[in-house]
């Protein structure tokens, strides 16, 4: 049974919350190492939560669309123009504006659809990419368990060839660990070129004993093979 819907719904609580609304830096570091330049960009975010990295677009200048599984975001999102923003389940709805974009990214997303949903978003992009446009996707590889260490040691890498396999986040919520080899290939089907990468390890608690692999990838489209 697919849970992903019914989960998001009635998180307005987390939505309001003001713990939850710093922008993601290494998103914006990742940007701007590819030299994606934010202002007068038209920029789109699929699954947007509380929209704390949308807003951060529209303060360096750009034009922001936003889509989101859940209606709560959609209506709490403190954003005047309500037309640029609305609900939508990516992998099965096609992008709904008649709008060819700059940069489509998905952050804390992509993990929630299946194989065939994340070729769909990636099909249906294809018709919304602006010349020299840019998609960026971050997932999540795996969640791991380390034996605890004294943190006055120096980081000991041997400690992840021996960690176990350990979910941080809720058994109840839909995530799955992505490969990244998957992601690739859907994109190339779209013919989208993967042009860069970008790893994120990084502990979940306050004793650096669980810890979370995060990926960033980001495509444009192959001008070189078009059908």
């Amino acid at each position: 049974m697919d849970k992903s819907p019914n989960y998001w719904i009635n998180k307005d609580k987390d939505i309001n919350s003001k713990n939850f609304r710093c922008p993601n830096v290494s998103l914006f570091r990742f940007l701007s190492s590819l030299y994606f330049s934010i202002e007068n960009k038209k920029v789109l975010e699929i699954g947007f939560k509380n929209g704390a990295d949308l807003l951060e677009f529209n303060k360096r200048g750009a034009l922001i669309f936003g889509l989101d599984i859940n209606p709560e975001a959609v209506s709490h999102l403190n954003f005047k123009d309500k037309s640029r923003i609305r609900t939508s389940r990516c992998g099965k709805d096609s992008i709904p504006f008649k709008v060819l974009f700059d940069l489509i990214y998905l952050r804390d997303t992509i993990y929630y659809l299946s194989d065939e949903e994340i070729q769909f978003f990636f099909d249906d992009a294809t018709k919304k990419m602006a010349k020299g446009g840019y998609i960026v996707v971050q997932f999540i590889e795996k969640d791991l368990l380390v034996e605890k260490s004294n943190p006055e040691d120096e980081i000991n890498f041997n400690l992840f060839h021996n960690a176990k396999s350990e979910l941080i986040f809720d058994e109840y919520n839909p995530i799955r660990f992505l490969s990244a080899k998957n992601i690739i290939n859907a994109g190339k089907a779209a013919n989208f070129e993967l042009i860069a990468s970008k790893r994120l390890i990084q502990s979940y608690d306050l004793h650096e004993e669980k810890f979370r692999l995060d990926r960033y990838l980001a495509f444009k489209v192959n001008n070189d093979h078009v059908y």
